[in-house]
């Protein structure tokens, strides 16, 4: 069956476009794994990749001898997607990619209601600003949900997540946004087996 990891690492002391260059090189699909996106968090320059996985143990090994090991790499951080949802909208274009993460700390025993809400109440807002996917988040102590966004114009982006907080049983949301986003996949393949990347 598998699932989906995000994967990010702390970049210190190395230029980050030779780590985003050598990432791209050296994510290559290995047993049980199979990279499928990579993007550079806007503000911290980190870089988060996107990554399905057999199981977590697969991916364990995966991080340990192949990211661990990157000149730059100090720190990683793993989050599990668990039951996804795709958010389409009627009459707006998708684009390839994800403009950025939304990480929501939810009320004890409301995130069912949240998920829902979040794909029946959280439309879309001016010039092409919307969520893109929502996600359980697994094996995490802090962090309920997981929803990916697309716009570039940060006034509806802003109108976008005060809505979003608004939701009944929202305690914290956090923003993570992208300066670069790649798929590391062809398009084809990202859409049949990927789609809410796209």
């Amino acid at each position: 069956m598998g699932m989906m990891a995000a994967v990010t690492l702390d970049i210190k002391n190395r230029n980050l476009e030779d780590v985003w260059e050598n990432l791209q090189a050296s994510l290559v699909s290995a047993n049980g794994i199979e990279p499928v996106a990579l993007s550079i968090v806007f503000e911290t320059f980190d870089v988060m990749i996107f990554i399905w996985c057999e199981t977590p143990e697969t991916l364990n090994q995966y991080i340990i001898n192949r990211l661990r090991s990157i000149k730059g790499v100090t720190e990683t951080t793993v989050f599990f997607f668990g039951e996804m949802k795709e958010i389409k909208h009627e009459n707006i274009d998708r684009e390839p990619g994800i403009d950025g993460l939304l990480f929501m700390d939810i009320e004890c025993g409301k995130d069912q209601h949240v998920f829902n809400a979040m794909i029946e109440k959280v439309g879309p807002e001016e010039d092409s600003t919307f969520t893109k996917f929502v996600s359980f988040c697994l094996h995490s102590q802090n962090l309920d949900l997981l929803v990916g966004f697309k716009g570039t114009n940060l006034y509806y982006l802003e109108k976008l997540f005060n809505k979003i907080r608004l939701i009944n049983g929202v305690i914290d949301v956090n923003v993570m946004m992208f300066s670069r986003f790649k798929t590391l996949k062809e398009y084809t393949l990202i859409q049949e087996r990927f789609s809410w990347l796209v």
